[in-house]
C-alpha cells in the first residue's frame, strides 16, 4: 500500500474531522521534509511517512473513552521516531499556541535533527 492510499483511508476514517485531517497532513509534511533533508534510508523514509499519517489514529477513541488525547512521551529509540516527534511538535506548537519558553526548551531538549532545529527556529522565530 502506498503512503497516498493510507492518507485516503485515514481521511475517510476521520469522518470529516477537519482538525484531525489537517493535523496529520501537517505532521506528514514536516516529517517527510525532515526525513528527506536528513537523508535517511528509503525504508526508514517510508516508515516515517506512514507513521506521521497514522500517529494519532487512536485519538477519536481516546476522546470518547478518556475525554482527552493526552499521551505519555516514550523513550526515543531511533531516527524515525525522533523525526516524527519533531514534526508533531512543530504542528502542536502552532495548534496549541506554545509560548516562547516552551519553544526554547524544546529546541534545547527535544530537537536533535539539524533540519528539525532549523524548521523550529524559522517557523517560530527563535
Amino acid at each position: 500500500m502506498t503512503v497516498s492510499e493510507i492518507i485516503v483511508k485515514m481521511v475517510k476514517q476521520s469522518n470529516g474531522n477537519l482538525h484531525d485531517i489537517g493535523h496529520f497532513m501537517k505532521v506528514y509534511a514536516y516529517a517527510k521534509t525532515i526525513a528527506e533533508c536528513e537523508k535517511i534510508a528509503p525504508e526508514e523514509q517510508k516508515t516515517v511517512e506512514i507513521a506521521a499519517v497514522i500517529h494519532d489514529i487512536a485519538c477519536p477513541l481516546c476522546r470518547e473513552k478518556y475525554g482527552n488525547t493526552n499521551g505519555k512521551l516514550q523513550e526515543v529509540d531511533g531516527i524515525d521516531y525522533q523525526i516524527l516527534l519533531e514534526a508533531d511538535y512543530l504542528v502542536n506548537a502552532d495548534e496549541s499556541g506554545y509560548d516562547k519558553s516552551n519553544l526554547l526548551n524544546a529546541a534545547e531538549r527535544l530537537f536533535k535533527t539539524a533540519t528539525g532545529k532549523e524548521l523550529l527556529r524559522s517557523v517560530y522565530g527563535i
